[in-house]
């Protein structure tokens, strides 16, 4: 007993001599960043003092047809630049930056990679080094991706003006705003706390987008087919789509179509679902839900109760509705 008390007496100094150490180091760094974090929460995300450093790639020398951006903490903006060089942009939130805090540009495949710097998130988060992010693609370039992704831990995804293949773009917390884009495949876009916005894109392919506690967006979209999924943000779509596919926990959902889908799924458990379309040849509907009633503009033959079949004309489209506690509605355009 009297060995196994001096050993556990000598682990737990041990241990709390580690623990003096680590908070001697985290106070001479301004507190772990915590310091700094609170300043940029006091003065907000616009404010910008430290250090900015430009970067250029020439997409002459070294082709470039896709662009992967790989970021940590700040806020990204890729857009459309006016000359024939990518040019790059760091800018430090407070600070100059160091050789190791630095961006690294790599290309290999035809893909220009741009990675925030260390490759570990651990120390980053508690430097709290964050950096805003411009890239500047020419119009050439743009025009010819064949991908773009763009992955962010904490802020604001801003994309404009490309026409791509593909694109992906994802954000732990922070919006992600994608506008004026033509893909000729699919569109993913994600976040888990901040709001999505899709405007003016036209794609051939998918558009599916998700968050955790955001809203989702989407005005002036065409697409073949749109998933839209969130817990507890509110869905808003207004374009065109062959199928749509929505889902919500506890918010609305509101899909304003120019054409008549083939195929429409909306559900919810607290939100209200309505569908948006222009006269049509038919359609028909499954609805279900345990407090909410079912509603249409269209002269539909129906059966009576929460829970039913509704059929307009033909019945050629198939709708779904489902929620819990939520109205259910078919709007004429």
């Amino acid at each position: 007993m009297k060995k196994k008390a001096i050993f556990t007496l000598i682990t737990c100094s041990v241990a709390a001599l580690f623990l003096i150490c680590v908070l001697a180091v985290g106070l001479s760094e301004n507190g772990f960043g915590l310091g700094t974090l609170f300043h940029e929460a006091q003065e907000g995300w616009d404010k910008s003092e430290g250090q900015s450093r430009e970067y250029t790639w020439d997409p002459a020398e070294t082709e470039v047809t896709g662009l992967k951006i790989d970021w940590v903490n700040g806020k990204i903006d890729v857009k459309v630049g006016s000359d024939n060089m990518i040019r790059i942009t760091e800018q430090s939130a407070h600070g100059e930056l160091k050789e190791d805090h630095q961006l690294k540009l790599s290309g290999s495949d035809g893909t220009l990679r741009i990675k925030w710097g260390k490759d570990l998130l651990f120390f980053n988060i508690f430097e709290n080094r964050r950096k805003d992010l411009t890239v500047e693609v020419p119009q050439a370039v743009a025009e010819a991706l064949e991908e773009l992704s763009c992955s962010n831990t904490s802020g604001q995804i801003t994309v404009s003006g490309f026409t791509a293949k593909e694109m992906n773009v994802s954000s732990t917390s922070g919006d992600v705003e994608l506008k004026n884009l033509k893909l000729s495949e699919d569109l993913d876009a994600n976040t888990t706390s901040g709001k999505v916005s899709v405007e003016n894109t036209a794609l051939s392919g998918e558009v599916n987008v998700s968050t955790t506690s955001g809203e989702i967006s989407l005005s002036s979209v065409q697409a073949e087919k749109a998933n839209l999924d969130t817990v507890s943000g509110a869905v808003s779509y207004n374009g065109s789509a062959r199928e749509f596919d929505a889902s919500t926990v506890s918010a609305a959902v509101r899909a304003e179509l120019l054409s008549c889908p083939e195929e429409a799924d909306l559900d919810s458990v607290s939100g209200c679902l309505t569908l948006v379309i222009p006269e049509n040849s038919g359609f028909e509907v499954d609805y279900s839900s345990v407090s909410g009633n079912f509603t249409s503009d269209f002269p539909v033959t129906m059966s009576s109760g929460k829970s039913g079949r509704a059929k307009y004309s033909s019945g050629s489209a198939s709708f779904q509705f489902s929620t819990t506690s939520g109205d259910m509605q078919v709007l004429q355009k």
